[in-house]
């Protein structure tokens, strides 16, 4: 498996995934992300409604690289 970088794509359904996000500080740090392809958005500066992906990690949600989660063990 190889990281793809969220400006080329993120995940088409919802789903979990494994990610890298960007601290404030600059350090990069892995974490499990939650990518919310079809998010509708409304902002409040522009009063309109926009889609796109949204990430949800940990207060955090800077991610800039993901890739696939690997498959469960089997017992």
């Amino acid at each position: 498996m190889e990281w793809i970088k969220c400006i080329d794509r993120v995940p088409d359904t919802e789903r979990n995934v494994l990610a890298v996000k960007q601290l404030k500080s600059g350090r990069l740090e892995v974490c499990i992300a939650r990518c919310i392809p079809d998010y509708k958005h409304y902002d409040y500066v522009t009063k309109t409604h926009t889609v796109g992906p949204y990430w949800v990690c940990g207060g955090n949600n800077n991610i800039i690289a993901w890739m696939e989660l690997p498959e469960i063990p089997a017992e």
